[in-house]
């Protein structure tokens, strides 16, 4: 009796399906996305600075700032955020803000 081989293949990524072919919606919904989640890092990082936190972990708790996110993608922003700050300050870099959130963006939390 043959046994018959079986092989187990893993696919890594699907780079044949293209978004210019998803419908209308989808890419306008990452896109938004994406504005709300660079904007949530751009707040960590401005609370860290306005905090003067030089020693943050990005396994520290979240900010009670409060975003239209979820937890799990405020989380991946704290993480994010406290990896630019760790090198940062690793660098030896001067406190000083170089860059504002654009006050127009619809994501502006009036909190901050």
């Amino acid at each position: 009796m043959a046994k018959s081989k079986k092989t187990n293949k893993l696919i890594k990524s699907l780079n044949h399906i293209k978004l210019d072919l998803a419908n209308i919606g989808k890419p306008n919904k990452l896109n938004e996305l994406g504005d709300a989640y660079i904007f949530v890092v751009q707040s960590y990082i401005d609370y860290i600075f306005e905090n003067d936190l030089k020693k943050v972990s990005g396994y520290d708790d979240l900010p009670e700032i409060p975003f239209e996110l979820s937890e799990r993608y405020k989380r991946c922003a704290w993480q994010q955020a406290a990896g630019i700050m760790k090198s940062f300050y690793a660098n030896n870099y001067q406190n000083t803000r170089q860059c504002q959130c654009n006050p127009n963006s619809r994501f502006k939390n009036e909190n901050l």
